[in-house]
């Protein structure tokens, strides 16, 4: 897989803090956090080329898409206290022929004291959805 992409944050989250990304929405959240207040907005955009796919596997009649793209958009806010929180959502395409619609995923982190938390809903064509707490 090859994945190229931008983000762009207003504010200053990011600022002498640690950002990884996380793997299924592309968004970036803090692993080291810095001491600025108030609110930091997040845009972003990547698309990948895939050669093949472990999940998604041809011999069980898949037929992989060859670019998958992301869109994502966050706000995160940091009060004096410590307390913080951020909501992003992001758009991500097709992965395999057949598909009828990509998928809109929204990711909740918040922070209490020292203690994070990571809340990411899933929701696939308006039919199930999932809740994973990390």
């Amino acid at each position: 897989m090859l994945r190229a992409g931008f983000d762009l944050t207003f504010g200053e989250m990011g600022q002498d803090e640690l950002l990884v990304r996380d793997s299924v929405t592309g968004q970036r959240y803090r692993a080291i956090t810095g001491d600025w207040t108030g609110y930091s907005f997040v845009l972003g955009a990547d698309i990948a080329h895939v050669a093949d796919s472990a999940f998604l596997p041809e011999d069980r009649g898949f037929e992989v898409a060859s670019s998958r793209e992301r869109l994502r958009a966050g706000v995160m806010w940091q009060g004096e206290s410590g307390l913080s929180g951020f909501y992003g959502v992001t758009y991500l395409g097709e992965e395999f022929e057949g598909q009828p619609e990509g998928q809109i995923v929204g990711s909740v982190r918040f922070r209490l004291k020292r203690r994070a938390f990571n809340l990411t809903h899933i929701r696939l064509h308006g039919s199930s959805s999932s809740i994973r707490l990390v």
